[in-house]
């Protein structure tokens, strides 16, 4: 007879315990986004010791030969050796040409007398 009552209990604890691993209050889902949010900043972790490779190449290289200094003075501080000319090229937006105003001219006043003689 004990050992009905105490299969009862454990069977009772058991389920207990696992409805209170599955609930929200630091259950199973608290562990599994916790994990998502370990593997999001490992692979910000990993792309910034990445970041920090190149950057430490780029220091060693301009730290060891003149021409990453030069390469940098002349395109970042428009810096030229002397009898040089420095010219900068700045690019144009293209142009665009609207004919929709021309269009509903027309439209409303009907041919112009340009339009006419032709």
């Amino acid at each position: 007879m004990k050992l009905k009552y105490f299969n009862y209990l454990l069977i009772f604890l058991s389920v207990v315990f696992l409805l209170r691993l599955l609930s929200s209050d630091g259950g199973f889902s608290d562990y599994l986004q916790a994990k998502q949010q370990l593997n999001e900043i490992d692979r910000t972790l990993a792309d910034q010791q990445q970041q920090n490779s190149l950057l430490k190449q780029e220091v060693n290289e301009l730290q060891t030969s003149d021409e990453g200094i030069e390469t940098i003075a002349r395109q970042v501080l428009g810096m030229v050796k002397p009898n040089e000319v420095f010219i900068e090229v700045i690019p144009l937006a293209p142009i665009t040409i609207q004919n929709d105003s021309e269009d509903e001219s027309l439209q409303k006043d009907g041919p112009r007398d340009s339009d006419q003689s032709s």
